[in-house]
């Protein structure tokens, strides 16, 4: 997890991945990535403004992995039959 400076606020194409923090040097406002993905060239973002005054910063972010989940295709395809790709 990192931070990202920046001129403006964060778009789609900006980007970073989940947990990254955006400061917009015009306004000082910080944004942290919600959602990261890229598929081939094309890459998707979201980025969520913090709260004014966030003393948030990427070091103080803790991972929960419980929370992060990989696809489970062998389990997914018993569960959904063969055609499952």
């Amino acid at each position: 997890m990192g931070k990202i400076i920046g001129e403006g606020f964060p778009t789609r194409t900006t980007v970073g991945d989940i947990g990254d923090i955006y400061e917009d040097n015009i306004t000082g406002r910080k944004y942290i990535c919600t959602f990261s993905c890229k598929i081939s060239d094309l890459v998707d973002h979201e980025w969520k403004e913090l709260a004014p005054g966030s003393d948030i910063e990427p070091s103080k972010i803790k991972s929960n992995p419980e929370n992060k989940s990989v696809p489970n295709r062998y389990k997914d395809r018993a569960a959904y039959g063969k055609n499952y790709k």
